[in-house]
């Protein structure tokens, strides 16, 4: 089972920290402690060409506790990351545990918002 909603907003050329929550295959918290994990950010489910948003465990991604494990993923989005993204975006969390099972365990649409202000 998938984790869905995992739905946030930022505007264009701002850093924006974000917490997505995962589930495992019954719905609970997914441990993923001793795992790897990936985050991309794709224009749509129709359209999968990854965008330049991608973080990955070990350098971008924190795992924090959320409902009591490590079933939190934390990375910050920078203002490169969002600077030329407007617009509705689905985004996918992938983790590989410990053994190699792979799955994914978040999804949900970032929405980047235009800035006139932006550099």
């Amino acid at each position: 089972m998938t984790k869905t909603a995992q739905d946030f907003e930022c505007y264009q050329g701002e850093t924006k920290q974000v917490t997505i929550n995962t589930d495992d295959g019954n719905g609970d918290p997914k441990t993923l402690t001793g795992g790897t994990i990936i985050w991309e950010v794709f224009r749509s489910r129709e359209d999968p060409r990854p965008e330049a948003v991608l973080k990955k465990s070990g350098a971008d991604i924190t795992l924090v506790d959320v409902d009591g494990t490590d079933d939190g993923i934390r990375f910050t989005i920078d203002p490169a990351d969002n600077a030329r993204l407007s617009g509705a975006y689905e985004h996918e969390a992938r983790a590989k545990d410990a053994a190699g099972n792979e799955a994914v365990v978040a999804v949900g649409t970032m929405t980047v918002k235009s800035s006139p202000s932006r550099d």
